[in-house]
């Protein structure tokens, strides 16, 4: 059996850095960051990690439009490091190529319990 790094991430799409869509061998690619809160504190806040994410195929087609900054997402996938040569050399970042992308905003977040959900009822 081969290893491999499986992921899954929570966070929000971080603000002044839109997704981007290209085409590769015909078939879209969208890549996007997402801000995770880690348990770290700097100055009393949490700090946040920020990774990249592909998402790949016609899901990423249809997920694109909803991809804004600070939505919430859950991206499953895969992980692996990407190099790139930068001013100082060769460096290495984190990035996770998704099986999966959930939105988690108002219209798409988990059922609540029943009694919560008879309390909130204006009728």
């Amino acid at each position: 059996m081969a290893d491999f790094a499986k992921v899954a991430l929570t966070g929000k799409l971080p603000t002044g850095k839109e997704p981007r869509q290209s085409t590769v061998n015909n078939t879209t690619v969208v890549t996007f960051g997402v801000g995770v809160y880690t348990t770290k504190k700097v100055d009393d806040k949490y700090a946040i990690d920020y990774y990249t994410v592909e998402y790949w195929g016609k899901p990423a087609e249809y997920v694109l439009p909803k991809l804004k900054p600070g939505v919430k997402v859950q991206v499953y996938g895969g992980m692996h490091m990407e190099e790139y040569n930068g001013k100082d050399g060769k460096k290495t970042y984190p990035k996770v190529r998704a099986t999966e992308v959930i939105i988690l905003d108002e219209t798409n977040t988990p059922p609540k319990h029943k009694e919560e959900a008879e309390e909130e009822q204006p009728f």
